[in-house]
């Protein structure tokens, strides 16, 4: 039977590598933030709903979406973040559950949902486990400065959206702590890991 997994965390904690190195060993991770941005992309009626939600300002005049408008407003504004949300989320929860189908049928034991608001859209009770990872707050805010090229303004902004670290622990089975040392990560995965699915004697 498959068994199925969400992995979840704040926004630049390390959820995607994580997911990388759990798929290192066989299992399926599915990227629900990745899905989110090709239905923006390419599905018509997602994309409907987006100019309705946010206005027709979102979609550039080649179509493609104004990704720093469209994070602005799912960060700033709280109720358009919940009309969206109930637009993606069932379609993002549908296409895992595909995916996991697809998974189970050709033999792969694990299914990992990989996505940041499992536990503040109440997804997380659809899995058999959850893991939670963490990382520094401050190393978090460099990373978005770095990477992300983010203003403080919306790094606020992304980090009040997001539930407590303390709030996604106390909901998870099991928690990672990132602080970017790769070998210890990859220690803490494999502990897991073997409780998620004990290795065959």
């Amino acid at each position: 039977m498959l068994i199925r997994v969400g992995l979840t965390g704040g926004i630049a904690s390390g959820k995607s590598l994580v997911g990388n190195l759990l798929q290192s060993k066989g299992w399926l991770v599915v990227d629900l933030d990745t899905e989110a941005r090709r239905l923006t992309e390419t599905d018509a009626q997602v994309r409907q709903h987006l100019q309705k939600i946010f206005g027709p300002a979102v979609l550039d005049p080649s179509g493609a979406v104004n990704r720093e408008l469209l994070r602005q407003r799912v960060f700033e504004e709280p109720k358009l973040r919940q009309q969206w949300e109930n637009v993606l989320h069932p379609r993002l929860m549908q296409h895992f559950e595909s995916q996991a189908e697809g998974a189970e049928s050709s033999g792969i034991p694990v299914a990992v949902c990989e996505a940041a608001l499992l536990v503040e859209t109440g997804l997380a009770e659809n899995f058999d486990f959850v893991i939670v990872v963490t990382a520094p707050d401050p190393l978090r805010r460099q990373r978005l400065r770095d990477r992300n090229r983010f203003s403080e303004k919306m790094i606020e902004a992304i980090f009040a959206a997001q539930a407590p670290d303390e709030e996604k622990i106390r909901l998870a089975d099991f928690h990672l702590t990132n602080h970017g040392d790769i070998a210890e990560l990859e220690e803490q995965i494999s502990k897991i890991a073997n409780q998620i699915l004990p290795p065959k004697t």
